[in-house]
């Protein structure tokens, strides 16, 4: 079940932002609060769904995504439709919490709802990415990324935030 709402940030509101043409702003907050988008930020977006559901057309939406990326705020993998949102953990992190009283840790429940979504997306490049982003901003979801998906840390990979114009 999708969630009833997710928040946009006024922070988002940029120098950036504000020189995207309209169709990326349209992308973008499709993106950011469509059906299919999630508060991980790695979701498959299948490219009808977004035409049909924003009303640009295909090379519209196409050269608005190409656009989302070249600022920084996204990456597609246009073969497989998946689209990794790199603001999702930045502004929305997944961590657990700890009471104040008796030091308890407190999972974080959305957790392992975003393991489930990840299950659901085909081996994709992305994802790695998406467990850079999680170190930097969701420790606790990076841990539980890497208990599932252990193979994306067998390797050195370079670190994608150093290109993020948002740092």
């Amino acid at each position: 079940m999708s969630p009833k709402y997710r928040p946009v940030f006024p922070a988002l509101w940029d120098d950036t932002f504000a020189r995207l043409t309209k169709e990326a702003k349209i992308i973008a907050f499709y993106i950011w609060s469509g059906p299919p988008g999630n508060s991980e930020g790695l979701a498959r977006f299948p490219f009808h769904y977004m035409t049909g559901d924003t009303g640009l057309s295909e090379e519209e939406a196409a050269v608005a995504l190409v656009e989302l990326e070249a600022a920084g705020y996204i990456h597609w993998d246009e073969p497989s439709n998946v689209i990794l949102d790199r603001l999702a953990l930045r502004f929305l992190p997944l961590r657990n919490g700890v009471n104040d009283s008796t030091g308890e840790v407190l999972p974080d429940k959305r957790i392992a709802g975003a393991i489930r979504k990840l299950e659901e997306i085909p081996d994709n490049p992305l994802l790695r990415e998406l467990l850079a982003l999680a170190r930097e901003h969701s420790p606790d979801f990076a841990i539980a990324i890497v208990a599932r998906f252990p193979h994306l840390d067998e390797a050195p990979w370079p670190d994608p935030l150093k290109s993020v114009h948002r740092e």
